[in-house]
């Protein structure tokens, strides 16, 4: 399971994902037959994957051996020709490699610097392969997770000339932040690209370490407000209500 967002801005595309990777042991294998070794996590390669000439991004998500091979497929196949209406070439690299190995499927977020869009893939073990354009924000992974909230609340309220790479990036790091503390089990850490104009930009380590701090703290911020008590119960006690003088009295006990 990951956590990535990719959000469309009127000035570029801003991708950021999670880094928390899992591996299970093949069946067979002495690990999981003898000593009982199964899931183990870790903080493994980058999910974010950059082609050679820099004009493709992928975001990888679920099994990330295979969608690795299939990454790497749709650099080597997916050429400039193919840019300005990828869906079927995507759909026919993705089947091919689907069938050459035993299918445990993927979800892909595929960035094209030329011409500029988003691209949500998905395929499943049924060999069903579905890819679209993305206009607005897309989620791969764990896209159920209560996170999302925060691009579903505050995306479509931003005015779309307000929506530039320089406001998204802490949009969709809030995203992928607050994913890792709701399931922390699967989802962790931060790594961000984005592209505009100029290409594709992959941010350092310590840009992605101030994503992490500003959403952290944000996110105290947002406790702090949501549990702050209203003026009414600041400025006064609670009257506790009493009970009224006319109330209807107990009936008396009865006499034998």
């Amino acid at each position: 399971m990951t956590m990535q967002v990719g959000m469309v801005g009127k000035d570029g595309i801003v991708l950021v994902s999670d880094q928390l990777a899992w591996a299970k042991p093949n069946d067979s294998s002495f690990a999981h037959k003898h000593l009982g070794i199964g899931v183990t996590s870790y903080f493994g390669p980058s999910k974010l994957m950059l082609s050679s000439d820099g004009k493709i991004a992928v975001a990888c998500a679920h099994d990330l051996r295979q969608a690795t091979a299939l990454v790497e497929a749709i650099f080597q196949r997916l050429t400039q020709e193919y840019w300005n209406s990828p869906k079927e070439k995507l759909k026919e690299i993705t089947l091919d490699t689907l069938r050459s190995q035993k299918w445990r499927g993927a979800s892909c977020l595929i960035v094209l610097s030329e011409p500029l869009s988003l691209y949500l893939l998905q395929c499943g073990q049924d060999e069903q392969c579905d890819v679209g354009m993305i206009g607005l924000y897309a989620f791969a992974g764990d896209s159920c997770n209560p996170a999302t909230f925060w691009a579903h609340r505050y995306f479509l309220t931003m005015p779309p000339n307000d929506r530039t790479v320089r406001e998204l990036l802490p949009l969709a790091a809030q995203v992928v932040v607050d994913a890792g503390r709701l399931n922390s089990g699967t989802v962790g850490g931060l790594e961000a690209l984005y592209c505009d104009g100029s290409g594709m930009h992959v941010l350092t380590y310590e840009q992605n370490g101030e994503l992490v701090e500003a959403a952290e703290k944000r996110g105290l911020q947002i406790r702090e407000m949501i549990l702050a008590p209203p003026a009414f119960l600041v400025s006064s006690e609670l009257s506790v209500p009493q009970p009224t003088t006319d109330a209807p009295s107990s009936p008396p006990p009865s006499q034998e």
